[in-house]
């Protein structure tokens, strides 16, 4: 074998293994950020929603449907020789290999009439005990995803674009609070009611709540049955999803939809005081003639602030209307609120048909 032949055979091997060292690292970088980049604008969309909804706009949803990526392989070689007068030259090859990747995303309008009853349908006791399941706390599924325990209202006036009186919500934040504190004693417990009946195929389930006897003669467990006007000697009491009624040994829960939650969630959304002088939000106005402070009302469950300039310290932050809004990332309560929303859009709006409008978009090189 000559020496050029030897040079080329060389220089395939080095492609090859070129190629496989390109593609490994491409491999994990690509799906690392895309992987971030997915969950960063999905995220972006749900706060862009939630501000659409606080200044009256309608919400909208793309759902990324696929990814796609096309390699490109470029390789080159240089050849050179040097001498001297007489003598065979000298040949030198250098090969060299490139790789590229070149990302499409499919996404899809959510429109039609199954997407929007799935985000107008109240959550079923199912979907309640999936988010339960998941990790996130009582309290905070209540508070977002309940609009009435036992007539106990859960300011059902805020899930309103511009409710005319103040929301009623401390009896109900209290009740929210005391099962915090006994859940965190171990002391209560949801499950499946070993009482009804099996339910039928795609049915929803039958919960209940049952608290310990050592929280019996707690003073969290009085006053929460005073507060729900349940029977204190029962300790294991029936869930319903009602829209009234409850009390006794039976737990009336009324909840809420996915876009009754982002309305309700949306008056955390700190507005600037010129948009507000200049009428583009309503106002409401409490009995002794000041501005209702919803912040009060979503102090540890949401907080949406504003401002010019592009935060740094955002957890998730879009431009709108010529502000900055965003959720800071030291902000943990608002930061897990807003965890519990996107996973029970997921669970919510899922299994939604396509329809024939796709958008494509390259990511140019």
């Amino acid at each position: 074998m000559t020496r050029v032949p030897r040079i080329a055979v060389a220089f395939v091997a080095a492609l090859l293994a070129g190629c496989a060292a390109f593609s490994g690292s491409l491999l994990k970088e690509t799906r690392g950020s895309l992987n971030e980049t997915a969950a960063q604008t999905g995220a972006e969309q749900m706060l862009r929603n939630i501000v659409r909804l606080r200044y009256g706009d309608s919400p909208y949803f793309l759902d990324l449907g696929s990814v796609s990526t096309s390699a490109t392989v470029s390789a080159n070689l240089t050849m050179s020789a040097f001498g001297t007068l007489g003598l065979d030259p000298t040949l030198s090859l250098s090969p060299g290999v490139g790789m590229s990747q070149t990302p499409s995303f499919v996404l899809q309008p959510l429109a039609g009439e199954k997407f929007a009853k799935q985000l107008l349908r109240p959550l079923d006791l199912r979907t309640l005990a999936l988010l339960r399941a998941a990790g996130f706390g009582l309290r905070e599924i209540l508070l977002v995803f309940a609009d009435a325990i036992n007539g106990v209202p859960n300011a059902p006036s805020a899930t309103l674009f511009a409710p005319s009186e103040a929301p009623d919500w401390s009896r109900f934040r209290r009740a929210a609070d005391l099962i915090e504190r006994l859940e965190a004693r171990g002391w209560l417990h949801l499950g499946v009611d070993s009482a009804a009946a099996p339910p039928p195929p795609g049915g929803d389930l039958v919960l209940s709540v049952s608290f310990d006897a050592a929280a019996a003669a707690s003073d969290e467990f009085r006053e929460l049955v005073k507060l729900l006007n349940l029977e204190p000697a029962a300790l294991t009491y029936r869930v319903a999803v009602a829209a009234a009624g409850g009390g006794g040994r039976n737990i009336a829960l009324r909840p809420r939809s996915i876009l009754a939650a982002m309305r309700f969630l949306s008056k955390g959304v700190v507005v600037p005081a010129a948009t507000l002088a200049a009428g583009e939000v309503p106002v409401l106005m409490a009995a002794d003639g000041t501005a209702f402070d919803w912040n009060r009302m979503l102090q540890g469950v949401m907080r949406i602030p504003s401002r010019s300039d592009e935060p740094a310290e955002r957890h998730v932050g879009v431009h709108a209307h010529g502000q900055w809004f965003y959720i800071d990332s030291r902000d943990l309560a608002s930061k897990q609120t807003f965890a519990l929303l996107e996973t029970a859009y997921a669970l919510q709006a899922g299994d939604v048909p396509p329809i024939t409008t796709i958008l494509t978009l390259p990511i140019a090189r």
